[in-house]
């Protein structure tokens, strides 16, 4: 068993905090995220780092340096969890597909990156709610976050965001 700590709040310094505080969660008919804020980020490792029902770690979780920040609920039950890799400069930010610890997607290579691409989701995301995004918009929000980000994660997001077309 590796000794991956419940508690994480003090990885995380004052400045991240402070720029998690801009993540605007996203909610839409058919996918949400939403982000641990400081005083509860500890829970937030709940059922991913740690296991609350038989208070002890996650034997598989892959490395002590991702901090759960969110959960995306676009997929799966229960919601697969956005983390933030702690020992870099630059914060980089990942998914784990599936829940699959040993394959971690690297979803934007800094923490700022990710704050914008989620942000300019956010901004659309009632447009998205009510099934009132155009094509052109879907396909510039598309473009402006290859600019940013070449991970398929998003444009996987914005496709389950997207409702069916039941013609």
């Amino acid at each position: 068993m590796n000794n991956i700590s419940r508690y994480v709040k003090d990885k995380l310094s004052d400045s991240t905090y402070q720029k998690m505080k801009s993540l605007k969660n996203i909610s839409f008919k058919y996918g949400r995220v939403v982000y641990f804020s400081e005083e509860n980020i500890d829970k937030g490792q709940n059922g991913y780092r740690y296991n609350p029902v038989k208070d002890e770690c996650i034997v598989n979780w892959p490395d002590d340096n991702f901090v759960v920040i969110g959960i995306d609920n676009s997929v799966g039950d229960g919601g697969e969890p956005i983390i933030l890799k702690t020992d870099e400069n630059n914060l980089p930010v990942y998914h784990f597909e599936n829940l699959d610890w040993n394959q971690p997607e690297k979803i934007a290579e800094s923490l700022d990156d990710y704050i914008r691409i989620n942000n300019m989701i956010a901004q659309y995301s009632e447009d998205i709610e009510e099934e009132n995004l155009s094509e052109a918009d879907f396909n510039y929000l598309v473009n402006e976050i290859k600019k940013i980000s070449n991970s398929y994660y998003w444009v996987g997001f914005l496709t389950c965001a997207m409702p069916l077309d039941e013609s």
